[in-house]
């Protein structure tokens, strides 16, 4: 009896740790990300981001409960990324979701499609009887299949997995390395290749490419996907169904806007049945802190007039005229502008020490920042951080400054207010207070934001541009400007302007000459 009873106890403490293995495995996502590859003649068109798209999305599914095995890089060979896909097969319960992402080089030979990892190899083309095709007097190269994933094997290791929900997305084709074949990775998969339940979405269509950005760091398609998961509301829609339209848009206005309409990126979706990614948001915070301390307030997506009316006192012509916006995301804004400590703990620089009308400290607003310093810093700050932070778009900005008011500052109308909530001073050059102050010493505006109307100007993403407003109608859709000066935007007022440049409706149009006083905010 001691033995039946010892055994029995064994028993017993093995079980809590079965079930826990089964509880993760309900969602399982193997993601992989190459930038860099083993073979120079992969690396004839750099990637910079699909390992910070791996890493990214990564840390989106974890926060939903996936349990997930991230290959990057050196790790990212063929092998290793076989004997993942073995595991996957044996993965996944009948409520639960199996999922993988590919981030890197994909090419596309006649109607089948192939991934590369690491070690992808490389052959000689050759034509039809098997002679060497030349480019001049070279010959031709391209990734050789025999050494690449392919999207047979990814499908089957999907349909072996034990999931109702299967999802397979590629950022992938940033530049076909096999530019010859001229085919968008995955364009011949068909609805009939997947199983019910299964969704394919692929970042571009047939003859295009998949674009990337230092703006965004990250791929297009990627970024589109993190802001869309990332902004759902508690009990909101995740499925690949619902999405596909979104990141459809999301893609082509971002890679219009940064190729002046001249590429474009179709976001390739092929769905079969409904499927359920199983991203859930369990609670948005109103406020959050990150790694660096930085606090971020929640602002709400709604519609609101931009710009100041023709009545408004002091009101300069690119201010108007009024036209409705509509934000249609959630987004988290910095409580205060970048601080001096902030910028030092990503950045390990100082850019303001030793210039003149500084005082420096970690509660100081970093300063003499430029829009590329600033747009480098939001770079840092989300590979650090594992999500997306940027510079507020103008449309954003004002939105979040106005704390849900049409009247000339957040808290009304009356100016005599203004010192109430805003570190400026007409006259500062001639008592000597020639200098920014403490973040959020002031009083707040009602989303909870300091110092908007007064401190340090903030840089926007928005190139400015005097006739934009005019050029609107109706309710656009989280406008962005892209062109029309050399100068981007400046929002907000600074501690050595007047009153009418610390409106809510104030547009900048500063160059860097004037970068002493220059600082920002971020959102994510």
């Amino acid at each position: 009896m001691k033995t039946v009873i010892r055994l029995i106890i064994g028993a017993l403490a093995i079980l809590p740790q079965f079930s826990l293995q089964a509880a993760a495995a309900q969602k399982y996502a193997l993601l992989v990300g190459v930038t860099t590859y083993e073979h120079a003649q992969m690396n004839r068109t750099p990637l910079k981001y699909p390992e910070a798209d791996a890493n990214a999305v990564s840390e989106l599914l974890k926060s939903s409960g996936y349990e997930v095995k991230v290959l990057t890089g050196k790790q990212a060979t063929l092998a290793a990324v076989e004997a993942e896909l073995l595991k996957l097969e044996k993965h996944g319960t009948a409520d639960g979701v199996v999922f993988i992402g590919l981030f890197g080089h994909g090419v596309q030979y006649g109607s089948e499609a192939f991934f590369g990892p690491f070690d992808t190899k490389i052959r000689k083309v050759t034509d039809a009887v098997g002679k060497t095709v030349y480019d001049g007097n070279k010959p031709k190269l391209e990734p050789d299949p025999a050494s690449m994933v392919s999207m047979k094997r990814l499908l089957e290791a999907l349909t072996a997995c034990g999931a109702s929900n299967r999802v397979l997305i590629a950022d992938c084709c940033r530049e076909d390395p096999s530019a010859a074949r001229g085919r968008a990775f995955g364009s011949s998969v068909k609805i009939s290749d997947l199983e019910p339940g299964t969704a394919a979405i692929f970042s571009c269509s047939n003859t295009e490419q998949a674009f990337e950005h230092d703006d965004w760091g990250h791929g297009a398609f990627t970024k589109s996907f993190l802001d869309y998961c990332g902004m759902l509301q508690p009990g909101a829609d995740a499925s690949a169904n619902t999405m596909t339209v979104p990141l459809y848009r999301s893609v082509q206005l971002m890679v219009k806007a940064k190729t002046n309409g001249r590429s474009t990126q179709t976001v390739n979706p092929i769905v079969n049945g409904v499927v359920d990614l199983q991203i859930r948001i369990k609670s948005t915070a109103s406020e959050i802190t990150n790694s660096i301390g930085m606090k971020l307030k929640l602002i709400a997506a709604d519609e609101f007039v931009m710009g100041s009316p023709a009545d408004e006192a002091d009101r300069e012509d690119d201010e108007g005229p009024q036209h409705r916006v509509r934000i249609s995301k959630a987004f988290y804004m910095g409580v205060t502008e970048v601080t001096q400590g902030e910028w030092y703990s990503v950045m390990k620089t100082k850019p303001w020490a030793g210039k003149e009308y500084v005082n420096e400290g970690d509660g100081y607003p970093a300063v003499y920042v430029s829009w590329e310093d600033a747009v480098e810093y939001c770079k840092r700050l989300s590979l650090k951080e594992g999500v997306t932070y940027r510079l507020p778009t103008e449309a954003e900005w004002e939105y979040a400054c106005r704390g849900g008011k049409s009247t000339s500052y957040s808290f009304g109308s009356d100016a005599e207010q203004l010192k109430n909530y805003a570190w400026y001073d007409e006259n500062a050059w001639d008592i000597g207070e020639k200098y920014s102050h403490l973040v959020g010493t002031k009083k707040a505006n009602p989303y909870g934001l300091f110092d908007m109307h007064g401190n340090v100007h903030e840089w926007c993403q928005d190139v400015y541009d005097e006739k934009v407003y005019a050029s609107r109608s109706g309710v656009t859709v989280d406008p962005v400007s892209t062109s029309g000066s050399e100068y981007r935007v400046l929002r907000g007022g600074s501690w050595n302007d007047c009153s009418w440049d610390a409106r809510s409706a104030f547009r900048g149009w500063y160059s860097p000459v004037f970068r002493f006083y220059l600082g920002f905010r971020v959102v994510r």
